[in-house]
């Protein structure tokens, strides 16, 4: 599971980070993203720019009367599954981050915890898109939690290493591409509990990534 996450980085470090001429006006900073945001990916039609799309996937052929929406798909069924298989063989992107939140149940609380890259550096998950109704959708692909993450949950976002990006939009090898969709190493990543501030959408300013002692 995956339903919320950050972005802080300026427009330069990310052109500079992920090697793109242009990004979308609309791209805005934000330390609390959530469902159905217009969050900046990199599609694998156009590798040059990083462009807004709406979290939260429909693909193209359901009917408006039958559509809804899922923000996350798992990578075990992701290349099998009907609703995700003709992205994951032909619309794949990138979904810039820089850190990512998790619950832990303890007691009769859930207590948020913030999970991110030593060194603070931004990231891509590996997301599926489409088109629906003139609206360009995404979602994130998940995968089994690694070691760092599995005492508060048993699921985590793919976190793609930056050498296997490339791979990931422009690879036709489907063995090559499911490789890709596994835990990110727990030595490289931190986390720590933050403010139960960031249950509410509502809430985006610098002091949701700071730490809670508890």
């Amino acid at each position: 599971m995956c339903g919320r996450f950050a972005l802080s980085k300026t427009e330069q470090l990310l052109k500079k980070r992920f090697k793109v001429k242009d990004i979308d006006p609309g791209y805005k900073t934000s330390f609390n993203i959530a469902p159905d945001a217009a969050i900046p990916v990199i599609l694998n039609e156009d590798t040059s720019k990083i462009i807004l799309a709406y979290w939260g996937y429909t693909p193209h052929w359901m009917s408006k009367d039958k559509a809804f929406s899922v923000i996350n798909a798992r990578a075990e069924e992701i290349a099998t599954k009907n609703f995700f298989k003709n992205s994951f063989l032909k619309r794949r992107c990138l979904i810039l981050a820089d850190s990512f939140y998790e619950w832990h149940k303890q007691g009769s609380l859930k207590v948020p915890h913030r999970i991110f890259l030593k060194g603070e550096e931004c990231f891509a998950f590996a997301g599926v898109w489409d088109i629906w109704e003139d609206r360009l959708n995404c979602a994130i692909i998940t995968t089994t939690a690694n070691d760092l993450i599995r005492p508060i949950h048993d699921r985590m976002p793919v976190v793609l290493a930056p050498e296997s990006e490339e791979a990931w939009l422009c690879s036709e090898d489907v063995e090559v591409l499911k490789r890709i969709l596994s835990p990110y190493p727990s030595n490289d990543m931190e986390m720590y509990a933050v403010s139960r501030e960031v249950n509410s959408p509502k809430n985006d300013s610098v002091e949701l990534i700071k730490e809670i002692k508890q």
